[in-house]
């Protein structure tokens, strides 16, 4: 049973600020070229001017400013000396951080105040950590060379680039045509074709990968774990599921995330062209229409209409009368039709009120319906079908997943990601008699702030441990994680592999 489910918030308009792109991910890196040496990192919600591309990388610059002592000036051109320093929106140690950038980084200054430079910091950052506005038009985005994977070796230039898209809901990869399942792909990953056989595309695949759950060492890993997600960008949007022993080249790393790319087979008919006008060659288009009546592995064969540009309203009419709060009504004046609906030609960010918390994002060839501008800010109804279960925040139609629930139903909930409040105790490290965890591994005792007080093991990194262990006992931590054990061997707690803290711990 589907239920529909009409949510109206907040987007910053696809066409406010040509080039202008809003960082949508916790932490991105800032490299010195695509997949090049890394500078430092920008933070969620800052927002950056877009200086070129090269595939799916942006070459970026963001104003901040920066602690002088820690940098060398030669005229205009500064270097970063300390091993580390932040970016800060404005001249004070107590300003929103932006970023933090690297020993050897190279600054433009544009000003100064006090014991602080204001700079511009340009590099480049993968296109998908991004929300971005409308482009501008102009001359074509400079071209770089190819660059280098984790392990020095050389990185094609068409690892960036998107032939095709999966068309349907989800679809199976495969090790060769018909052949062993190696994951799935959700309606929308990229794929780069690199040959064909017959109806079947031997495709190339790319996301972002938590580390933990790949095994081996170097550019060549395995999924280890019997299936994790595979996202659009470190915590973003999930975009398949890979399966045990999957193999992954990895080719980037952001913090505890690998970028990594996945070969396999798919069936033609469940995916499509990209591109206004794309050609693609005559083999792949032969193999995508086919004949006969044969059924895709996996997902349906229906087809999916390409995202298109934003939709062009007609003429404005009058404009509405302003609200007390500044804001107008989209359509004209009152008693006038309400504003077309608008296509996205690019991702957006969602907030819940202009310029405050960030609440989702669209993405691009979703559709919006315009109620009214404040500003350079438009509130939208975003309309769309979801299954009634989603409304209660669970998959299984009975609410968030609880402790309870998991400790409850072990089998069922092993790998579901889950976010929960609890209370620290206290910190561990594994020894020999835990058959859960690892020898030496580091964990964290805790138990549910609310249900049953339920105790949970949550499994960290060592400096994770130190830092959190030094916090008062009953701290209350937001984590999301990944179930590893429902119902661990020794005492029955529910283990979790931390994935990240949501928020800042609350004293007790």
């Amino acid at each position: 049973m589907f239920a529909a489910a009409t949510i109206t918030i907040v987007a910053r308009p696809a066409a406010v600020r040509a080039q202008e792109y809003v960082v949508a991910v916790a932490e991105e890196n800032v490299r010195a070229r695509p997949n090049g040496a890394k500078l430092g990192t920008v933070r969620r919600g800052a927002s950056l001017a877009g200086l070129g591309e090269d595939g799916r990388w942006v070459k970026a610059s963001l104003r901040a400013w920066i602690w002088k002592p820690s940098v060398s000036a030669a005229g205009s051109r500064l270097t970063v000396s300390a091993p580390r320093e932040n970016l800060r929106a404005s001249p004070s140690a107590k300003a929103r951080l932006l970023g933090s950038v690297l020993r050897g980084a190279r600054l433009d200054k544009i000003g100064e105040r006090g014991r602080w430079y204001h700079v511009e910091h340009d590099g480049w950052i993968w296109e998908p950590s991004l929300a971005a506005g409308a482009r501008a038009a102009g001359p074509a985005a400079t071209r770089t060379p190819s660059s280098t994977d984790a392990a020095g070796s050389a990185v094609a230039p068409s690892a960036g680039r998107a032939d095709r898209t999966v068309s349907v809901e989800t679809e199976n990869l495969r090790w060769a045509p018909d052949g062993r399942r190696i994951g799935r792909l959700h309606r929308g990953a990229d794929l780069e074709v690199l040959g064909t056989r017959g109806r079947w595309l031997r495709v190339r695949t790319r996301g972002s990968f938590w580390s933990a759950s790949a095994a081996g060492s170097g550019s060549a890993r395995t999924v280890k774990p019997a299936s994790e997600n595979l996202r659009l960008a470190p915590g973003s949007e999930i975009v398949g599921v890979l399966d045990r022993g999957t193999a992954l080249k990895v080719v980037g790393r952001a913090g505890r995330w690998l970028d990594v790319e996945v070969i396999g087979w798919m069936w033609a008919p469940s995916t499509r062209s990209l591109g206004a006008g794309a050609k693609a060659s005559a083999a792949e288009e032969a193999a995508a229409r086919g004949d006969g009546a044969k059924e895709p592995r996996g997902g349906s064969s229906a087809g999916d209409p390409g995202p298109g540009s934003v939709a062009e309203a007609a003429a404005a009419p009058e404009p509405a009368p302003a609200a007390p709060d500044g804001s107008r009504a989209m359509g004209g004046a009152t008693g006038a039709a309400p504003a077309p609906p608008r296509t996205l030609a690019l991702a957006a960010p969602l907030r819940d009120a202009p310029g405050g918390k960030l609440v989702g994002h669209t993405l691009a060839g979703g559709t919006v319906v315009p109620l009214r501008t404040q500003g350079d800010w438009v509130k939208v109804r975003l309309e769309g079908w979801m299954h009634a279960d989603g409304l209660a925040g669970a998959a299984r139609g009975e609410g968030p997943v609880t402790v309870g629930a998991v400790v409850a139903d072990p089998a069922s909930y092993r790998g579901a990601e889950v976010t929960w409040r609890l209370e620290l105790i206290s910190a561990a490290r594994a020894d020999s008699t835990r058959p859960d965890f690892r020898e030496g591994e580091h964990y964290l005792l805790t138990r549910n702030a609310g249900g049953e007080h339920e105790h949970v093991y949550v499994v960290v990194s060592g400096a994770q441990a130190e830092r959190l262990g030094k916090l008062p006992a009953f701290t209350v931590l937001t984590v999301r994680g990944v179930v590893r054990e429902g119902r661990s061997r020794l005492v029955g707690n529910p283990i979790l592999d931390l994935r990240e803290l949501v928020g800042r711990p609350v004293a007790p």
